[in-house]
């Protein structure tokens, strides 16, 4: 899965789990990827299992702003 895919996925996935948690694992270029989230906030975001800052109550552009920046 590319970035821009990942990204895109983690998206629908938000929007598809309104009112509940979300999860995702996987590869993402070559990169393990975990997330788990609610709505915006990423309560983990870890990328080869280092642990990315993540912003509370984000904005949807944020919200894909810190993915991206967390996969480099």
């Amino acid at each position: 899965m590319t970035n821009q895919e990942f990204i895109k996925h983690a998206n629908n996935l938000r929007k598809a789990s309104k009112g509940n948690w979300y999860q995702f694992t996987g590869i993402v270029d070559g990169k393990h990827v975990c997330i788990k989230g609610y709505s915006t906030f990423l309560q983990i975001f870890r990328v080869d299992g280092i642990q990315q800052n993540c912003t509370m109550d984000n904005s949807v552009g944020n919200f894909k702003l810190e993915l991206l920046q967390g996969l480099k």
